[in-house]
């Protein structure tokens, strides 16, 4: 449409040598857009990934000795009435075994909570995705109908041109009209002059009736002559004048038929801006806010879960009961012992922490021994209180060893979790780049465009780290490593377009929903509910 516009202006405007300009000009711009298919058939191909959302732990190795296992304490991890207890002092109990059970209800409640929270925020997120369509059908229609007003406009416009150039033509055509008559009323005034003298002329010299008779008469034809030669020229002025109230009307009216398509123009201007922010912004902001609420309360739900579990309390290993110390209806505590199980397939290594360390281990956590290359499983089941004179903290795992391979007194290498966050964003560790006291990583935007993006980062293992701000989900961060990347390099991206924002949701949770993609660097939104799967 702006071409169009701009196409009345230089019609009205531009002259031949112009158009030749212009002509030019159109052979430099195919020159160009060869050269810019050349470019792009050269372009680096990298590969790129979303930020997932998902938990990082990182491990610790630590030296420690094994010692027999004469007896492994059971502690519960939540205060609690008890309501089951299973064994008495003497049963023989199996790893996994139900010991007894804790009070639950307050921990169902708060499972069910945070459930109904999920749901509350994934028909949040659904109502949200839906809002946006309707935003975007909107601002399509308003794009749709500014377009169709200046077509109309445009219309108006070169029919007022047209029109505006004809009454013009034809002022041209009776000016000269005008100019014509006016030649002839000078010519028959001087001929008239001349028979008017040749009259006076043969009257002195005495000329016959008969002649004079044809000199009054040519005399007579010349006046009349003149006389209709000036009715003409009246007839032209009034034409003129009536013709210029017509060309006055219509400039005015083709002026403001310009006026309006320059209205129009920015009409579809402004509609087209307000698609684009909402594609680019508005969209993604609020899709990324929405799936990172449900993203926290999905980790509410598994925090929810975790503690229910923690009610059921089960045998770290198989052995004995050697004593139980929880009845039902008794309080139980994570300071007292419940049971205490002795068994000779068990025993246990020893191993010391920091305190720092300390407060990351939990009881039934799981650790793994390294016994000159073969490894042994088992759980945490002592967590010491007091540091030893190393100033580190006793810990103790039980070490399933069915096989006895495993001897007293034999020093291990000892793996376990030191640290771990839940639920949060990452990317692969080599994406990440350093520089300056500052950390980046290489994103594509939508029209295959490289930025730089300064981010936060968190904990990380071998293959993960956490990245606690910069980045969103719908974000496309480049994988491939290149000393050639930049801030601003057009890229290919292997495999094909960018994903867009939306397309990590299920689309099968809302019948007939259109998929949301980018297409010539523009986000295209379908109906429907985008929620994660």
């Amino acid at each position: 449409m702006k071409r169009r516009f701009l196409s009345v202006f230089l019609m009205l405007s531009l002259t031949l040598t112009s158009a030749a300009t212009l002509t030019g000009c159109s052979g430099l711009s195919a020159k160009k857009e060869d050269e810019t298919e050349k470019e792009e058939e050269t372009l680096m191909v990298v590969e790129v990934t979303s930020p997932a959302s998902g938990d990082i732990e990182v491990e610790g190795e630590f030296s420690g000795n094994l010692e027999f296992a004469d007896e492994i304490s059971v502690f519960p991890k939540l205060s609690g009435e008890v309501t089951q207890a299973n064994f008495e002092e003497g049963d023989f109990v199996t790893e996994g075994a139900l010991l007894f059970a804790i009070d639950d209800e307050v921990y169902r409640i708060s499972a069910e909570t945070a459930q109904a929270a999920y749901d509350v925020a994934k028909a949040g997120m659904d109502k949200q995705v839906g809002s946006l369509q309707m935003t975007r059908d909107n601002a399509v229609n308003s794009v749709l109908t500014a377009q169709e007003g200046v077509e109309k406009v445009q219309a108006s416009c070169d029919l007022y041109s047209e029109q505006y150039s004809l009454l013009q033509s034809q002022m041209r055509d009776l000016e000269e009209k005008k100019d014509d008559l006016e030649d002839d009323k000078e010519s028959a005034k001087k001929k008239y002059k001349k028979a008017k003298k040749a009259l006076s002329e043969a009257k002195s010299s005495g000329a016959s009736e008969s002649e004079l008779a044809t000199l009054r008469t040519n005399v007579n034809t010349l006046k009349s002559a003149i006389s209709s030669i000036e009715s003409g020229i009246d007839t032209v002025e009034s034409s003129q004048k009536q013709l210029e109230s017509s060309i006055a009307s219509t400039g005015f009216t083709k002026d403001t038929n310009i006026y309006n398509l320059n209205q129009a123009v920015r009409g579809v201007d402004l509609a087209q801006e307000s698609l684009q922010y909402h594609d680019a912004v508005t969209a993604p902001t609020t899709i990324a806010s929405a799936d990172a609420s449900l993203r926290q309360a999905k980790a509410g739900i598994k925090n929810a879960n975790l503690q229910l579990s923690y009610t059921q309390v089960t045998a770290p290993v198989s052995g004995y009961i050697k004593e139980k110390n929880v009845d039902e209806h008794d309080i139980a505590s994570p300071g007292n012992a419940a049971y205490v199980i002795t068994g000779d397939d068990t025993i246990k290594a020893v191993f010391e922490v920091p305190e720092a360390t300390l407060k990351m281990i939990e009881l039934g956590q799981k650790v793994s021994v390294d016994r000159n290359g073969e490894m042994f499983d088992g759980v945490v089941t002592e967590l010491g209180s007091t540091p030893a004179e190393s100033g580190l903290f006793e810990v103790k795992a039980a070490i399933t060893d069915p096989e006895k391979k495993l001897a007293s007194g034999t020093s291990v290498k000892v793996t376990t979790r030191t640290t771990h966050v839940e639920e949060v964003l990452s990317v692969p560790v080599d994406c990440v780049y350093y520089s300056g006291g500052e950390s980046f990583v290489y994103a594509v935007d939508d029209g295959g465009i490289v930025r730089k993006v300064l981010v936060t980062t968190g904990l990380y293992d071998k293959d993960s780290i956490e990245i606690k701000d910069g980045l969103s989900s719908d974000m496309s961060v480049v994988t491939t490593w290149s000393s050639k990347l930049r801030d601003g390099l057009k890229v290919n991206v292997s495999g094909g377009p960018v994903s867009s924002v939306l397309d990590q949701y299920d689309h099968d949770t809302v019948a007939d929903i259109g998929s949301l993609k980018i297409e010539e660097g523009e986000l295209t939104v379908g109906a429907g509910s985008y929620l994660p799967e």
